[in-house]
């Protein structure tokens, strides 16, 4: 029998990484352009899924974003 088709081993598409992140679709494709994220793998129609390790980053990187620090001046 064959491994069962769960969100864990298809991965996740980018309109489901911006809803649970909390980023926009362009947001994620920007941070991929910058190298800020690694290259994401596609899917065989060409679509981003996000691997359970990707998707962690993005959440860090959430998290991150919202430990800004008040700039010196």
């Amino acid at each position: 029998m064959g491994e069962a088709v769960t969100a864990e081993t298809t991965g996740m598409g980018i309109t489901e990484m911006a809803e649970l992140s909390g980023l926009s679709p362009d947001t994620l494709r920007w941070y991929e352009k910058e190298g800020i994220l690694p290259p994401v793998n596609r899917g065989p129609t060409g679509r981003r899924t996000y691997s359970p390790r990707e998707r962690d980053l993005v959440l860090l990187l959430t998290t991150l974003r919202g430990t800004a620090c008040p700039r010196r001046r």
